[in-house]
């Protein structure tokens, strides 16, 4: 399955699904920004507000800043690609943002099929299983029509992975161009790839190994990787020139405090220890201080309740790894509350099937100790264990469910021999 048909068959879904939103009285309202009389939508409450605020800065020519000062909080990414929208169409901004959001995200199903394609050359029906599995699951084209960093993060992450891959193949100096130009663009996207070097290096280093060429593709990844960091360390390093803190962002810390320890401290009767340590945090100023009062309290409410701290990792991970993205997706169309729990109903069986499938090939790989399958537990475990702190859904799950999707069609494959066969 060629990765640019399989562009053409997501862009086409992603584009459909963005015209029954806008045919959708409701869905028309949640394509728009919460502002005049669109105020009170679907992300009223969300975190755009903290991406326009800067976008618009951009606009003022005051550069990425928030409440008059550098922005700490945000990468540069998503308000740089807000900003240019509005330049360019102004009130229509979010038409073209919308449209440009549901394109790029087609480079995520279209990196399935593409390393499917390289991983596993011939096996045309696993490739189609995971690509049609990822289209089905509805993450991209529900995040595309969505102020969210989820689709565009996962597709750009993916797409570089898959570029990785051929690059190591071909040798060409375009391949691994792109793909320095896309986890360089996704680096400022999420401020999650500031640590990523590691995992970039050993999934370089795996993918050279199953080249005939080992040595010249393992000396063409180590240098793609040193021209990557400075674009991985790049929102740290503003930080660092602004705030004197090298830190990409401090969102892990936000989550932690508002969307972690909270939940932990009201579960456990303590609503005011939970008021107390927020009003802590309003008295304290900078982004380092405020970063490191919303650590400390998280790990100050873990260690006092560690079974209530369990069970809302517990919850927080399963919400993460079972959800369905159309439940967020019909509750944007303005279905009825009942109806969004449909989609859970059909898609959390096959999410764990597709969870299961996946780890036993990631067991079975392990023993045989293949590089490959190294790479990949470390690049699921660098991007999901995060996740589990913030109890935000399937969305997170995004940018390993193409991987998860491939592994677990690999090892279908295995259990049902006929899918295994060229197609």
């Amino acid at each position: 399955m060629s990765p640019l048909r399989a562009f053409a068959i997501a862009a086409f879904v992603h584009l459909v699904w963005l015209g029954a939103l806008a045919a959708s009285p409701e869905g028309a309202r949640n394509l728009r920004f919460p502002e005049g009389p669109f105020a009170g939508n679907a992300w009223a409450s969300s975190d755009l507000g903290s991406y326009l605020e800067p976008a618009r800065a951009f606009a003022r020519g005051e550069g990425f800043a928030a409440d008059g000062a550098p922005d700490f909080h945000r990468t540069v990414g998503y308000p740089a690609w807000l900003w240019a929208w509005e330049a360019l169409l102004g009130p229509w901004a979010f038409a073209g943002a919308l449209v440009g959001q549901a394109l790029v995200a087609a480079l995520g199903p279209a990196a399935v099929a593409g390393l499917a394609a390289e991983l596993r050359p011939g096996r045309v029906r696993e490739a189609r299983l995971a690509f049609g599995f990822v289209v089905a699951a509805g993450g991209f084209a529900v995040t595309s029509a969505a102020w969210l960093t989820d689709g565009l993060f996962a597709a750009l992450l993916l797409a570089a992975l898959w570029l990785a891959a051929r690059a190591a193949r071909t040798g060409r100096a375009s391949d691994w161009l792109l793909h320095v130009a896309l986890l360089g663009v996704a680096a400022q996207v999420r401020p999650v790839l500031f640590a990523f070097t590691p995992v970039h290096l050993l999934a370089l280093w795996a993918l050279s190994r199953r080249q005939p060429e080992a040595a010249r593709a393992w000396r063409q990844g180590l240098l793609a990787a040193a021209v990557t960091l400075p674009l991985l360390l790049a929102p740290g390093l503003r930080n660092l020139a602004h705030h004197g803190v090298f830190a990409p962002s401090d969102a892990l810390q936000v989550n932690l405090f508002k969307q972690f320890a909270r939940r932990v401290l009201e579960s456990a009767g303590e609503t005011a220890r939970w008021e107390a340590a927020h009003a802590e945090l309003g008295r304290r100023h900078g982004f380092a201080a405020r970063a490191e009062w919303q650590a400390r309290v998280a790990r100050e409410a873990i260690a006092a309740h560690p079974a209530a701290a369990a069970v809302q990792l517990a919850t927080n991970a399963t919400g993460m790894a079972l959800g369905a993205h159309w439940s967020r997706g019909l509750r944007l169309i303005g279905a009825p509350p009942g109806a969004a729990r449909v989609p859970l109903a059909a898609w959390g069986p096959l999410n764990a099937a597709l969870w299961a499938l996946a780890a036993v090939a990631a067991a079975r790989g392990l023993r045989a100790r293949e590089p490959l399958v190294l790479a990949g537990v470390a690049l699921v475990a660098f991007l999901a264990l995060p996740t589990v702190f913030d109890p935000a859904g399937p969305r997170m799950r995004l940018p390993v469910e193409g991987p998860l999707a491939l592994a677990a069609a690999i090892e279908l494959s295995r259990r049902v021999p006929r899918l295994a066969e060229a197609a």
